[in-house]
Parts: structure tokens; C-alpha cells; sequence
């Protein structure tokens, strides 16, 4: 993969560790009732979950294929 994939992969999950604290710090914002009934913010805050998982998947090939490069002897 690309040679800054490291440090955007680092940024993408500071990022996701920002936009999930608003649960923690604004959850009258998020929750209509809580903790199961979310607003429209608390709903386009969730939807990055699905981002999440989806980064997390291409980050777990990157370090498989990176594994693999390895010299098999050692």
C-alpha cells in the first residue's frame, strides 16, 4: 500500500476517537431516550462505525501482506 498509509490510518482513528467522545460528553444531543433511541446527530455519528470497520478490514490486509514480505527462513 502507499508509504503514508500508517500515519493516515493513525489520524483516521484519532478522528473516529474524537466524533465517538460526543456520546460521552453531549449524550442529551445523541440520545432522544437513552441509550437506545438516537437523534438525527447521534445517527450520523453511528453511521461511522461502518467507516470504522471497513478501515480496520484494510488495515488488517495491509498487515497481513506486510507479513508476508517477510523472508520466511527467519
Amino acid at each position: 500500500m502507499g508509504k503514508f498509509l500508517k500515519w493516515a490510518l493513525g489520524l483516521f482513528f484519532l478522528h473516529m476517537l474524537g466524533t465517538f467522545s460526543t456520546f460521552f460528553i453531549f449524550p442529551e444531543q445523541m440520545f432522544s431516550h437513552f441509550p437506545f433511541v438516537l437523534t438525527m446527530k447521534g445517527q450520523y455519528v453511528m453511521k461511522n462505525i461502518i467507516i470504522l470497520a471497513a478501515v480496520t478490514s484494510i488495515w488488517a490486509s495491509t498487515r497481513k501482506m506486510v507479513s508476508i514480505r517477510d523472508d520466511p527462513k527467519k
